[in-house]
């Protein structure tokens, strides 16, 4: 991302450089042309015609940078929006897996729960048959401790 973000930069760098470049090429061919035609000694009509052509000629080249530059803009703007469809691609993808993963997990989870109450219920079941069982014997106990002492004091 960092890296991208450099790119992006320096990538505006350079086009303000070019289009620095361009302005300043554009300011010399115009003030050459105007002085050219301003200390060259002819008649006005002459004149006249050279300054004709050369804002022309500016003008010319002014429409050929334009249209250049337009050219260059729909380029890039196609790319962007190429770039943004493939992010946008890559991210409703990650987006999926990320759902199915949540929904594995939710199966995963329920699964568990479910394993887990079924243990309960089988070790509830379990020490409720261990209590009846723990009972009957200590009442069995119980009463054989009963019998054996009333077996001993009707002895005595």
């Amino acid at each position: 991302m960092l890296k991208s973000m450099l790119e992006k930069k320096k990538k505006e760098i350079k086009r303000k450089e070019r289009t620095r470049a361009l302005t300043n090429a554009l300011i010399g061919t115009t003030a050459g042309a105007l002085a050219g035609v301003l200390l060259a000694p002819k008649s006005g009509k002459g004149t006249r015609e050279d300054i004709k052509n050369a804002a022309q000629n500016l003008n010319d080249t002014v429409k050929d940078k334009t249209q250049g530059l337009g050219e260059n803009i729909k380029v890039k703007a196609e790319d962007f929006k190429c770039k943004s469809a493939e992010a946008k691609a890559k991210i409703k993808s990650k987006l999926n897996e990320s759902k199915e993963v949540v929904e594995d997990a939710a199966d995963i989870v329920e699964e568990t729960a479910s394993e887990v109450q079924n243990v309960v219920n089988e070790t509830k079941e379990d020490a409720k048959e261990n209590y009846k069982e723990a009972k009957s014997k200590i009442k069995d106990y119980v009463e054989e401790k009963n019998d054996d002492s009333n077996a001993n004091n009707s002895e005595k």
